[in-house]
């Protein structure tokens, strides 16, 4: 309201795109509240969710880096061990250490990119990929960002 009352064109521009479709705004009694859908839905995880850990494989990671933004590093996968923690990049070149099970099942990601700083903004200079709902960090292998290096130490690169 302070760029109407203060005419402050620019501004109104910014919000509205003009003080025309400001006015065309209406009040509440013109308001219809939106109703979201009944219909539930599930979300795209990247992967497919109906196969058994068991059958995850080193191409299933490697969509799933992928559906993110991201890559697989790690090259040398055990068909079915989701414990043991793998070394990926994220789509900001992050690299960082997780186990396929905390990546697919736990839906973690880059914990660089999660991570807030102190003014609340992403520690990835503003860039988060959230593209995902949660994300992750583990401990060997450096970050490609020279101002910031992560010890990902227990993470297979092989």
């Amino acid at each position: 309201m302070h760029a109407i009352r203060g005419d402050a064109h620019e501004e109104i521009r910014a919000h509205f795109g003009s003080l025309e479709a400001w006015q065309a705004i209406g009040d509440w009694s013109t308001f219809d509240v939106p109703q979201p859908s009944r219909v539930p839905s599930l979300l795209d995880h990247g992967y497919d969710e109906d196969l058994p850990a068991t059958a995850w494989d080193a191409d299933l990671y490697r969509d799933a880096a992928d559906f993110r933004g991201g890559g697989l590093i790690t090259g040398d996968v055990t068909r079915g061990d989701i414990a043991t923690p793998l070394a990926w990049t994220c789509a900001h070149g992050h690299i960082f250490a997780a186990s396929p099970r905390l990546v697919l099942t736990a839906g973690h990601w880059c914990p660089e990119c999660v991570r807030p700083s102190v003014s609340g903004r992403c520690a990835a200079r503003g860039r988060c990929g959230r593209g995902v709902i949660v994300r992750a960090r583990r401990g060997a292998v450096h970050s490609r960002s020279d101002d910031d290096r992560r010890d990902v130490s227990r993470a297979s690169t092989t």
